[in-house]
């Protein structure tokens, strides 16, 4: 009996800690991510690697006219290492606006994973924009 509910305990261990993601976890799939800082938004993120395809889900109502998040934004991600990229915004696949525009020609946006939590991981995002710095913070959790 001993025997049985050791082997219960360490299983029950195994399933609830066996999920040790890393960053690079979050480079190939499926993920759902939040954006907290500087507004609350959310999107479907797909990424192939080097590639990937947003597709918002969720804006601020005050952003709904704008025009600028209703659709899907595809870019190009640069690995500089397995917990930090920059993305460039592919004009290659869509036409990008202006403020995509000013971000690519100031080197795009630089992420970096700060911390996993279960099956999230946390980020800070920096782009600039007429040499203005815009910090993004968020977290992408795999599905």
């Amino acid at each position: 009996m001993k025997n049985i509910l050791l082997t219960v305990l360490i299983l029950i261990g195994t399933i609830s800690f066996g999920q040790n993601l890393k960053c690079e976890d979050f480079k190939k799939g499926t993920f759902t991510s939040e954006i907290t800082i500087p507004m609350k938004m959310k999107c479907i993120l797909i990424r192939n690697g080097n590639e990937q395809k947003e597709v918002i889900t969720e804006i601020p109502d005050e952003l709904k006219d704008l025009g600028l998040f209703n659709k899907t934004i595809y870019g190009k991600i640069e690995w500089i290492d397995d917990c930090s990229y920059r993305l460039i915004y592919d004009e290659s696949k869509d036409e990008l606006n202006e403020s995509q525009k000013l971000i690519n020609s100031s080197g795009g946006i630089l992420t970096e994973f700060i911390k996993i939590e279960g099956n999230c991981i946390y980020y800070k995002s920096l782009a600039k924009i007429n040499g203005n710095e815009q910090v993004i913070n968020g977290v992408i959790c795999k599905d």
